[in-house]
């Protein structure tokens, strides 16, 4: 059986397995399972880390601490604080007060 080059041309393959298998799904699936399950984890390690809150009891912890710290007599050193110098005055100066004095 010989073909002509019209028979042959209108012949159509047929379409590969892969094309109609839904891979874009899977992986669609497959991420939002592995983010379900790292967001599950992430929440189990928070859980096991936190500790409970104790602000007074951390507070009353602190105050004793200082109170015994100091009770000897050494008192905390204070650095002095920062004071800048005044600014001389022709920097307050308009051109009045300069005409004035000329």
């Amino acid at each position: 059986m010989i073909l002509t080059y019209q028979s042959y041309s209108s012949l159509a393959t047929p379409v590969p397995a892969h094309v109609h298998m839904p891979l874009y799904e899977q992986l669609q699936d497959e991420q939002r399972l592995r983010r379900e399950q790292v967001r599950h984890m992430t929440k189990e390690y928070l859980n096991s880390i936190s500790k409970p809150f104790g602000f007074d009891s951390r507070e009353k912890t602190k105050t004793i601490l200082r109170r015994h710290s100091y009770s000897d007599g050494d008192t905390p050193r204070r650095e002095p604080q920062f004071k800048a110098k005044p600014l001389p005055d022709f920097y307050y100066r308009t051109s009045k007060d300069i005409e004035q004095y000329y």
